[in-house]
């Protein structure tokens, strides 16, 4: 479960008029499977932060979904609870015009885990950013995996093919020498039933006079 935060956004009106009336969130689950999405929104009162935004859903592999929440306090933070790494999640601020507040826009990567320091305020972000690194290390280990299944399943498909092969060679051999076997047997048939055709030649003509036994001979 990854828990991510954009931290305490601070959303001062100035001569009557929020820069931020509108948070804009869009969820790109970049993962194979699906994946589980919980937002949690607060605003701040004094030193009290109260909840007024629970929301969770699903989201579909390569299914983008996109929630507008109403953000006219003087401070408001949203929480992001998701199931997968692959959990893409970008936020921006936008004026009641309608317009991008720059400095409360928030890409993936400028998202903070929960427990790192930092608050983004009207002049942007600032803090420690721990996401992105591990954001890419969490890449690279994807990739090592994908690299040692696409390895094991090369090495699975070799020793397949090696193992049919063997089995083809031995079939050919197993042929080969029956093959071999039944013409040697016919070969040794054929001399036995000439031997034995011989043989009773030579014993009839035993039996014959002698000018029809050489007649008989040849």
């Amino acid at each position: 479960m990854i828990i991510l935060t954009t931290g305490l956004i601070d959303n001062p009106a100035v001569s009557g008029v929020r820069p931020t009336s509108t948070l804009t969130v869009r969820i790109t689950n970049d993962d194979t499977v699906s994946a589980s999405v919980e937002i949690i929104g607060f605003y701040l009162t004094g030193v009290t932060k109260t909840e007024y935004v629970l929301e969770l859903f699903a989201l579909n592999p390569g299914e983008v979904a996109t929630r507008n929440y109403y953000a006219q306090f003087d401070a408001f933070e949203f929480q992001f609870l998701t199931s997968s790494d692959a959990v893409e999640i970008t936020a921006w601020g936008k004026n009641a015009a309608g317009d991008l507040t720059t400095a409360h826009r928030m890409v993936a990567e400028e998202l903070n885990v929960i427990g790192s320091e930092g608050i983004t305020g009207a002049t942007g972000p600032t803090g420690e950013r721990r996401v992105f690194k591990e954001r890419r290390v969490f890449k690279e280990r994807r990739v090592f995996k994908e690299r040692r299944v696409f390895k094991e399943r090369r090495v699975f498909k070799e020793r397949r093919v090696f193992k049919e092969r063997r089995v083809f060679k031995e079939r050919r051999v197993f042929r080969e020498l029956r093959g071999s076997r039944e013409r040697r047997g016919s070969r040794e048939r054929r001399v036995f039933k000439e031997r034995k055709v011989s043989r009773a030649l030579q014993e009839q003509a035993v039996c014959l006079p002698l000018d029809m036994s050489m007649n008989l001979l040849h």
